[in-house]
């Protein structure tokens, strides 16, 4: 696959991912319990790697 498409494709589950996250963010901000707020701080590192992670392919595809 060239690398552009790769990179698209990272693009894209980068971003899916995000949003996903993002209204998970809002859902769990209405409950605003304190075992919600350890999930979610939990789930925010998690992203956070992924997106480093995914930022790593990205760059070395190209």
């Amino acid at each position: 696959m060239r690398p552009i498409k790769v990179f698209a494709r990272t693009l894209a589950t980068a971003l899916l991912v995000a949003v996903s996250f993002l209204v998970f963010l809002g859902v769990a901000a209405i409950g605003g319990s304190v075992r919600t707020r350890a999930v979610t701080d939990g789930l925010a590192r998690a992203f956070r790697a992924v997106l480093s992670k995914l930022a790593f392919l990205a760059d070395r595809a190209g």
